[in-house]
């Protein structure tokens, strides 16, 4: 199954945290990412796990500008977008297999196609 998100449950709300108070938390070593994300402009961070095969395999990392209005970012709207957004990715991520194997059974025909026609022809 892919995408296990439940619409606007509590505990599936996204978490907005101000990068600056992750930059400055004196209980984690100093990242100069962070810094530089700081740097660029960017305030926010939230991140949704990745669910397919059902299990865990990452987290999608949004990123919003520090001048964002915290209230249009945290609207429940919002919130569903990026949650069927992250969803989304995880459907990418979950096809790759199946499509590799689909491909790989068509190069196989093709090339028993041609060995046909060629044996035809010659």
């Amino acid at each position: 199954r892919v995408g296990l998100h439940q619409t606007n449950t509590n505990q599936n709300r996204l978490k907005w945290r101000n990068l600056d108070d992750i930059a400055s938390d004196p209980h984690k070593a100093w990242n100069p990412r962070l810094h530089q994300l700081s740097l660029a402009g960017l305030g926010w961070a939230a991140a949704v796990p990745i669910y397919y095969e059902g299990e865990k395999q990452g987290m999608l990392i949004y990123m919003a500008r520090r001048t964002i209005d915290l209230q249009r970012l945290q609207s429940d709207s919002n919130d569903d977008y990026l949650h069927n957004a992250a969803n989304l990715v995880a459907a990418t991520l979950a096809i790759r297999k199946p499509r590799k194997r689909v491909v790989q059974e068509r190069q196989e025909e093709l090339s028993k196609t041609i060995r046909r026609i060629r044996i035809k022809i010659a």
